[in-house]
């Protein structure tokens, strides 16, 4: 086996509209560098590239457009790349969100691609002799978000509701144990700073990162796991300190992890389905959503398994709430499956049929239909057995 990793600074040039928070966020300033970061992994003679970058979202024709260049540079082929966002609310806007805004620059939209590509180019000439081993942690950072009243369901701290909080960790070391990469996987909203922020940040994951880089060396890579539901415990507008101290508990629980050096696991494979599915007119994002149904006829969604070692990587392509991810991994009856959301496109929420007869702001803020939603958590579920089997 091999591997190389690789980081790229993709800080846009100002000014630039924010994501995330209604109304208008025009960035006046840089807090931190927002990045892609890669690793690439080879065995035998297959090669996936896993790529974390620090925005809020990337639509599918987005992700295709950085594939193909990664192909033209690496001949990594294109399904055998995985490109999940962190959804750092305080990074640039790539959708169009935003009537008042103008449209996103096209331009910095193809530099950034060729940036985000690039770093898979760096990572895939940086091959060398490796292996790769998996550890589990957790750590307690966020609250569940939905919360039940007279009402109905409000976005509001519901302290008794569901959170993960497994923290998965990576570690992709040399033979002379040095490290190369580390993978961080955990679900919680990347919030901490608010819609008062008017800077440019990765917020805590981006810290969490940064701390692990700085502590036990190599390419941090976070993403982002059950978050639809789940935001920090602190909720929001709060400070660049509680930020920064979210993101250090987040990394010190990942360094212990990492220390406990477990057993490596070895092979890696890819694989995906793409799904025709009915649409459900998403509120705010209806400008992309109806760009996408004139070129598809549909809602076109890839849902991708990667493998390493014996645990599976699940990428869907929206924000996946906790008890989503829950009927995916439980429909595996295996404890091995790892969800990542905002992963090669974004579909907006994707909450189970209860919680959409519940109503509230992720039941409503989706771009899949009812039945579309049942038969996308169904054929998560059926990839996450076949590719446990090794199928």
């Amino acid at each position: 086996m091999r591997a190389g990793a690789s980081d790229v600074i993709i800080t846009p040039p100002l000014p630039v509209q924010l994501a995330g928070h209604k109304g208008q966020r025009v960035a006046v300033g840089i807090l931190d560098d927002i990045h892609a970061r890669c690793v690439v992994i080879q065995d035998c003679d297959r090669s996936v590239a896993i790529i974390s970058v620090e925005l809020l979202w990337l639509s599918r024709e987005h992700i295709s457009q950085i594939r193909t260049i990664i192909n033209s540079l690496t001949g990594i082929p294109t399904s055998d790349v995985f490109i999940a966002c962190t959804h750092t609310h305080s990074g640039p806007d790539t959708l169009d969100w935003y009537d008042f805004a103008p449209l996103v620059d096209k331009n910095w939209l193809s530099s950034l691609f060729r940036l985000i590509a690039s770093s898979a180019y760096i990572a895939y000439m940086a091959l060398q002799p490796a292996q790769v081993s998996v550890a589990s942690t957790t750590v307690s950072i966020g609250v569940n978000r939905r919360l039940h009243s007279h009402r109905g369901v409000e976005r509001h701290p519901n302290h008794l509701g569901p959170v993960d909080s497994t923290l998965d960790v990576i570690s992709v070391m040399s033979l002379d144990e040095k490290r190369i990469a580390t993978i961080l996987r955990h679900g919680t909203h990347p919030v901490v700073l608010g819609a008062n922020s008017l800077l440019i940040s990765g917020d805590w994951c981006g810290v969490a990162s940064k701390q692990t880089e700085e502590s036990i060396g190599g390419v941090c890579l976070f993403l982002n796991g059950a978050a639809g539901n789940v935001n920090p415990a602190v909720w929001t507008n709060s400070t660049v300190a509680e930020m920064e101290r979210i993101g250090r508990r987040v990394s010190g629980a990942a360094i212990e992890a990492a220390l406990r050096e477990p057993l490596p696991e070895h092979g890696i494979a890819a694989n995906s389905i793409t799904l025709k599915l009915d649409p459900f007119e998403h509120p705010y994002l209806k400008r992309a959503q109806q760009e996408r149904l004139r070129s598809d006829k549909a809602m076109l969604v890839e849902i991708q398994a990667i493998r390493l070692g014996n645990k599976i990587i699940i990428g869907l392509g929206g924000e996946c709430l906790v008890e989503t991810a829950k009927k995916i991994t439980d429909a595996s009856v295996d404890h091995r499956i790892l969800i990542v959301s905002y992963a090669n496109d974004y579909i907006g929420y994707i909450p189970t049929l209860e919680q959409i007869a519940e109503g509230g702001y992720e039941a409503r803020t989706r771009m899949l239909s009812e039945s579309s939603i049942e038969a996308y958590i169904d054929s998560a579920s059926q990839l996450a057995i076949s590719s446990a089997k090794g199928r």
